[in-house]
C-alpha cells in the first residue's frame, strides 16, 4: 500500500523494493529499474518520470545517528530518515548509492560505483567516492555549434599566421636585394 508505480516501468529481477508504513517508494511513468537494484523507502523515495536506475544501484534513506552514541554496538542507535528525490530525465550508472537526504536534480548522470552524498545540479555528470561534478551534460547541437565556433577561429588564426608569414617573406624577397644593392653603393660611392 505504500509503494505507487506509474505506467510504463521496467523493474529487473531481483530488485528489491522496501516501503514501511510512514513513507511512501512512489515511482512515476516510464522508469527503467535495473536488476538487484535496493529500495530501502523509509523515510520516503520519489523517482520522477523518464529516469533510469542501473543494476545494482542502491538507494538508502535511514542511518544511524552517531550523535547519540554510547560506544555500544551501532545496530542499536536511533535511526535518522531523510527522504531522497531522483527528478525527471535522470540516470543512475550501475552500482551507484544514493544515500540519506540527496535530491538528484533534473537531468542528472550520476557515474555507475559513485556514492552520492549531496545534492546534484541539473544537467550536471558526477562520479567517484564520494560523488563529485566532473562536468556538466551539453547538448549535441551546443557541442557542434563549439565546435564550428572554435574551428571558425582556429580557420581564421591559421590564415592570419600564413598571411604574416608569407608578407614578410615578400618583404624579404623584394627588398632585402634593394638594401644589398643600395649598401654596395653607398660603399662604392664614398
Amino acid at each position: 500500500e505504500n509503494i505507487e508505480i506509474g505506467s510504463n516501468v521496467y523493474i529487473g529481477s531481483g530488485a528489491i523494493l522496501e516501503a514501511y508504513y510512514k513513507n511512501k517508494l512512489i515511482i512515476k511513468d516510464r522508469v527503467w529499474i535495473g536488476p538487484q537494484a535496493y529500495f530501502h523507502a523509509a523515510a520516503g523515495i520519489t523517482i520522477e518520470s523518464d529516469s533510469g536506475i542501473g543494476p545494482g544501484a542502491k538507494i538508502i534513506t535511514s542511518y544511524h545517528d552517531l550523535e547519540q552514541d554510547d560506544l555500544g554496538p551501532i545496530i542499536k542507535l536511533p535511526l535518522k530518515f531523510k527522504q531522497v528525490k531522483i527528478n525527471s530525465g535522470c540516470d543512475v550508472g550501475v552500482g551507484a548509492i544514493i544515500l540519506p537526504g540527496v535530491s538528484i536534480a533534473e537531468g542528472t548522470q550520476v557515474g555507475a560505483g559513485a556514492v552520492v552524498t549531496k545534492d546534484t545540479d541539473r544537467y550536471s555528470i558526477v562520479a567517484g567516492v564520494p560523488a563529485k561534478k566532473i562536468r556538466m551534460r551539453q547538448s549535441s547541437f551546443e557541442q557542434q555549434k563549439t565546435t564550428f565556433k572554435k574551428s571558425a577561429r582556429d580557420i581564421i588564426l591559421h590564415n592570419f599566421t600564413d598571411f604574416v608569414k608569407y608578407f614578410f617573406d615578400l618583404i624579404l624577397i623584394l627588398f632585402l636585394p634593394l638594401i644589398i644593392i643600395y649598401s654596395r653603393a653607398r660603399l662604392f660611392l664614398k
